[in-house]
């Protein structure tokens, strides 16, 4: 599989939200590859931006009229996997479309979703997750042992 990670990057006034620079700057150290799907095209200064990041592909996808965008991102991705291969992980933001795309997304391609991730890292079995529980007074750790693509879920 490679080691490459593919980001929802969600956009707000033209830019990459606050939440999509984080997940980038953070899955930057995790791959060889990183690519942006995003629903709207970026003008040539959030492609710089999205390219500061390290973002090699950006990937739009084509909401149609009157459409759920979860279910289009969803479509795009597993396209994407079907036809690219599959990337070591696709990272979502905690956000609502975020949330609901990632979930369609693991129907699609039978994948599970480690959710409410607060950090993830990189270690001899793969890519590790890092959930906050109890109220933040504990942390726990977790990682896909099968193949196939990660999807996480970033707060």
């Amino acid at each position: 599989m490679s080691r490459s990670i593919w980001v929802f990057v969600e956009f707000q006034q033209a830019q990459p939200t606050p939440l999509s620079c984080e997940l980038l700057s953070a899955a930057r150290g995790l791959g060889d590859d990183l690519q942006a799907f995003c629903v709207e095209t970026p003008s040539s200064e959030a492609t710089a931006r999205l390219g500061s990041f390290g973002v090699s592909t950006v990937h739009v996808v084509s909401i149609p009229q009157d459409a759920t965008p979860a279910v289009s991102i969803a479509a795009a991705i597993a396209g994407a996997i079907s036809t690219a291969g599959a990337p070591e992980a696709v990272v979502f933001g905690a956000t609502g479309d975020g949330r609901d795309a990632a979930g369609r997304l693991s129907a699609r391609i039978d994948r599970p979703v480690l959710a409410n991730v607060v950090g993830l890292e990189r270690d001899v079995d793969g890519l590790v997750s890092t959930h906050s529980i109890f109220g933040g007074s504990r942390s726990v750790s977790a990682h896909f042992t099968a193949s196939g693509p990660g999807i996480f879920i970033v707060r």
